[in-house]
């Protein structure tokens, strides 16, 4: 008889674990579904930017612009990278690096290569106040391999190289980011269960970077399809757990969206990560209330030395806007 309640307890047990179970997937799926399934499209996608060796390159002043398939970028952001000398005078620019000498004046398709004139695919010409030059061909006389990475919206110069993390991003002491990880201090601990002392934080300019000898981060960017917010991350694999982190908040596990998943032809892939998640109702009664701007780092849990992190790099929101 005793058994029998015995079993008849243990049913319950299950059952009710089971309904939450439920009820949280559900909540889950909900959530997530509104991204994919609503009635006006996704917006958002990967920021135009050029790398030089595998380093993204700061344009002060103006970001590159792509026209009729022809990326133009400020004069002297690009020459400057490549170590050229770079001159602008009375409407003539001027290039010099070692042996190879480009010259050229504003408005006009035609180059002086080393005295031997060439055409242009565009025209250096005064966008906003900045002068910009044609990247492809001023990267290619200065004696540079140039690739159009259509997938990361991206144009690789010189090497196309990613640096690893700990070549890039400095170790920083662990005690001021614990703030983020409220009654989680599973995640400040390895698989092994050692505590960390040290964390390495991303910045997005950094990216793309080797975080270990399997994942490669190579860009992250917010999506949006009406009011519902989320972020997409291009990587050399999917299926890795992120959290979203924000001050005296605990962590907000996230896995991406199967559905939403794109394995790009180059091999990597796009993951889909939602904002809001019906998980989150249990430590956050306002959890509906999440905005992407509320998220201050992203957490990735991946096998290394110490804490890595994404610093939230949603400045450029006016493309989901």
């Amino acid at each position: 008889m005793n058994e029998k309640v015995g079993d008849m307890l243990k049913m319950r047990r299950m059952f009710k674990w089971f309904i939450c179970f439920s009820l949280v997937y559900s909540l889950n799926e909900s959530y997530m579904t509104q991204i994919v399934s609503g009635a006006k499209p996704i917006v958002g996608g990967p920021q135009l930017a050029v790398l030089v060796n595998g380093k993204k390159v700061v344009f002060h002043g103006g970001d590159p612009i792509s026209e009729n398939d022809r990326v133009l970028v400020p004069l002297r952001g690009i020459g400057e990278e490549l170590g050229a000398k770079v001159e602008f005078k009375e409407n003539t620019i001027l290039y010099e690096k070692e042996d190879r000498k480009i010259k050229f004046e504003l408005g006009s398709k035609i180059a002086s290569i080393n005295s031997a004139m060439v055409t242009m695919e565009s025209q250096a010409r005064a966008i906003k106040g900045r002068i910009y030059v044609p990247l492809r061909f001023i990267s290619e006389y200065l004696g540079e391999n140039v690739l159009w990475d259509p997938i990361g919206n991206w144009v690789w110069v010189g090497d196309r190289v990613i640096p690893r993390l700990e070549d890039v991003v400095k170790k920083e002491p662990l005690e001021p980011y614990k703030k983020y990880f409220q009654n989680f201090d599973v995640l400040l601990k390895d698989v092994e269960g050692t505590e960390y002392s040290d964390a390495r934080v991303i910045t997005y300019l950094q990216l793309p970077l080797k975080i270990n000898d399997t994942l490669t981060i190579y860009d992250i960017w917010p999506i949006k399809q009406e009011d519902v917010e989320g972020i997409q991350i291009r990587a050399s694999f999917n299926g890795f757990t992120t959290y979203l982190l924000s001050e005296n908040s605990q962590p907000r596990q996230r896995q991406e969206r199967k559905g939403l998943l794109i394995k790009n032809q180059d091999g990597t892939t796009t993951s889909s990560y939602p904002i809001v998640n019906g998980n989150d109702m249990f430590n956050d009664p306002n959890y509906k209330n999440y905005k992407l701007q509320d998220v201050e780092y992203i957490y990735l849990r991946e096998p290394v030395d110490s804490i890595v992190m994404i610093k939230c790099p949603f400045v450029y929101k006016e493309i989901i806007s």
